[in-house]
């Protein structure tokens, strides 16, 4: 058992999401003339979810000229073409760590600039808690479910019956979102591990809430839209100034308690206004 973010990984678990965070195929971003000097074929679509979220690409950036490797094919390529590839995914993409910060790794001197490498799956072997903490814990706030007085969950199991189950939790799979997280708590056979889309997450709003709610009571839906209207978070309240929020889409992203003021802050983004609705 580990502990990420104050939540509990088990091996299996621990074993999934450094596959993710080590994929045996990864994207390498760059000019097309240094993406032609590897020989593999050029992508101009954006590469899978679980690989944009590992990567932090989201969107038309993740559509940019790309390529896909594996780890032979990366070793194959010259020490000095595999040095520039990594040097332009400094800033392209997530997880480029320093060399300097692994000083037990002697071998990844070796795998581009001497300054920065990439993880691959052998690397990571034997490394797996260490890499995910560094990776999940970088600016993240641990989950608070563990301070949530019992008298919190006793009050709001019956407007909640499926927020305690999945508090303080990593999802099972890579599809799971916040509108799934809202859903999921408000009704236990609502499915947790989904991608719920705007579509059905509205469909929710309009037939299971109205408007108004309490910061301080449970089941209140903090919803934040952009100024086209378009519901872009939402997370839930459990009662007494606490909140179930997953804070963005990405598989290394728990299913957190926060308190209520943190969650606002956390959400924030320019263009966005948030309304509250309770659950009927």
């Amino acid at each position: 058992m580990e502990r990420v973010l104050n939540v509990t990984v088990t091996a299996p678990e621990l074993h999934r999401m450094s596959a993710l965070l080590a994929p045996a195929h990864q994207p390498f971003w760059g000019p097309k003339t240094l993406l032609a000097e590897t020989g593999a074929v050029v992508h101009s679509t954006e590469p899978i979810k679980a690989t944009c979220d590992t990567f932090g690409r989201w969107g038309s950036g993740a559509a940019e000229p790309h390529v896909m490797l594996d780890e032979e094919t990366f070793f194959a390529l010259s020490q000095l073409v595999r040095a520039r590839l990594v040097r332009a995914q400094v800033g392209a993409r997530d997880l480029v760590p320093t060399v300097r910060a692994w000083p037990e790794l002697r071998e990844v001197r070796l795998q581009a600039d001497g300054h920065r490498f990439v993880w691959w799956p052998s690397l990571i072997q034997g490394h797996e808690s260490q890499a995910l903490r560094s990776y999940i814990e970088d600016g993240a706030k641990g989950s608070r479910h563990d301070e949530v007085p019992e008298s919190v969950w006793s009050a709001c199991e019956s407007i909640l019956p499926g927020a305690r189950a999945i508090a303080g939790t990593f999802a099972l799979g890579e599809d799971a979102n916040c509108f799934s997280t809202v859903l999921a708590a408000a009704d236990p056979v609502a499915v947790a591990e989904e991608w719920v889309q705007r579509e059905p997450f509205e469909e929710f709003l309009s037939t299971r809430t109205r408007p108004g709610g309490r910061d301080d009571e449970p089941g209140t839906v903090m919803v934040w839209r952009s100024a086209d209207q378009l519901v872009q978070h939402a997370c839930i309240t459990l009662g007494k100034g606490w909140v179930l929020n997953k804070p963005n889409q990405c598989w290394h992203s728990p299913r957190s308690v926060m308190s209520v003021r943190q969650a606002i802050v956390q959400s924030r983004a320019p263009g966005r206004r948030m309304s509250r609705r309770c659950l009927i």
